[in-house]
């Protein structure tokens, strides 16, 4: 088990330098076809990273998975997107305590990214806590028609 944690962690260690590198270098000719470079290789490695995300536990996985959308969101909006709508997602596995934050957090990235998409999160979180606080169940069939409420 703590093979796969250390291997997530040190791809994190090895994503983070090369953004530090890219960020300190000037901006010469040959520094952007080396900035390219390093971009891509970013975000592969990220990739990678991300891909062994699922052999961790699920709190370890959501504060991996959200560093990662942070990051991978300033270089590739579609990907940061689906990250982020990932973490929202899997946010509600979390425990109540930590779940606003991870779910503010994907909010804040999917808000720069997808301002419609963001709106349909907090649509969904405002009916989830609604629920939560009433007990009442989601509108459905006729009575949702009726009414022209979406769940």
């Amino acid at each position: 088990m703590l093979r796969p944690i250390f291997a997530v962690l040190g791809s994190f260690v090895v994503l983070t330098n090369l953004l530090e590198d890219r960020v300190s270098k000037p901006q010469s000719p040959e520094y952007r076809l080396q900035s390219t470079s390093d971009t891509s290789t970013f975000l592969s490695l990220n990739q990678q990273s991300h891909d062994l995300d699922y052999l961790l536990p699920p709190p370890m996985r959501v504060g991996m998975l959200t560093r990662q959308a942070e990051m991978i969101s300033h270089l590739n909006a579609d990907l940061g997107r689906e990250w982020a709508n990932e973490v929202f997602a899997l946010s509600l596995q979390l425990k109540e305590s930590q779940r606003s934050q991870v779910q503010g957090t994907a909010l804040r990235i999917v808000i720069r990214l997808d301002p419609d998409r963001a709106l349909e999160l907090l649509h969904q979180l405002i009916l989830v806590r609604f629920q939560v606080e009433t007990n009442y169940p989601r509108p459905s069939g006729n009575a949702a028609d009726s009414f022209g409420v979406r769940s």
